[in-house]
């Protein structure tokens, strides 16, 4: 396992990369999150408001008519219209439904679940509901248009396409070849296999258990090309040889490989 070096601003880069990602998750579920909450509460409080017929019916009725609806109506009658309403509530793609004769801004807004007469108003500004409240036969929000949420969506569009746009063209450095240290040590290996293979040719045709060192020559290549079990072997089969630093042998000088006369035999723990 060789450990290969990288350049510390690349993984800076990499960290940032992986922080800004998160922030920018964090933001869009936020954002989707409040979308969902603020949507689903208009309809949160469509079985409070049609149980309590003053939520439907309160003491701003005047007419006859409207009394008369105030005091009589009975619970099957909130029953009717609330199932009424559900049944004619307009698809998810729609934001407005048809007033019919006789409703009002409070039977409106318990029909279809709005939070209040106030937000029923806001969503139409030409809409008032001071006095008997009766409405006209006309299209109404239910709705609201996410006008608010427009301004959000945008800014977190923007920081993700900025900040995504920042990272892709962003100069960076000529990545490190990485192959450099792997490629090195492969050669290295495969250089001492082929030396290896040579000398033991060389020493089994020779019948020989002494190698000449040639220039270039160290312990480690020595004991690797002849198979010899350790560098520490080779010094015992040569006396007074001290393999410090780089391990280099003395040119043209002969270095005993075999620790007896079997010379050419396959190398084993005893011979070598």
């Amino acid at each position: 396992m060789y450990t290969i070096s990288r350049n510390p601003c690349s993984r800076l880069r990499s960290y940032i990369k992986i922080i800004v990602t998160l922030i920018s998750l964090t933001l869009v579920g936020a954002i989707l999150i409040l979308y969902a909450d603020e949507k689903s509460s208009s309809y949160g409080q469509e079985a409070e408001s049609l149980d309590e017929p003053s939520e439907l019916l309160d003491g701003k009725a005047t007419t006859t008519t409207q009394t008369t609806l105030a005091y009589h109506i009975s619970q099957w009658r909130i029953d009717g219209l609330r199932r009424e309403k559900l049944r004619k509530r307009p698809s998810e793609n729609s934001c407005e439904a048809e007033a019919n004769v006789g409703d009002t801004c409070e039977k409106f807004t318990a029909g279809y679940g709005i939070y209040s007469v106030g937000r029923l108003m806001e969503m139409n500004p030409d809409l008032e509901c001071d006095g008997p409240g009766l409405l006209c036969v006309a299209m109404f929000a239910i709705l609201p248009q996410y006008r608010s949420r427009v301004r959000t969506l945008i800014f977190a569009f923007l920081f993700l396409f900025v900040t995504g746009t920042f990272f892709i063209l962003y100069p960076r450095e000529p990545p490190p070849d990485q192959a450099t240290i792997f490629a090195r040590e492969l050669a290295r290996s495969s250089e001492l296999l082929r030396v290896r293979r040579e000398n033991m040719k060389a020493a089994s045709k020779r019948g020989s258990c002494r190698s000449t060192a040639h220039e270039g020559d160290n312990c480690a290549g020595f004991t690797s090309g002849f198979g010899i079990y350790s560098v520490e072997k080779f010094m015992e089969m040569n006396e007074g040889l001290k393999c410090e630093g780089d391990g280099m042998l003395e040119v043209g000088k002969e270095y005993a490989i075999r620790a007896d006369l079997r010379c050419g035999a396959p190398c084993t723990k005893e011979l070598c």
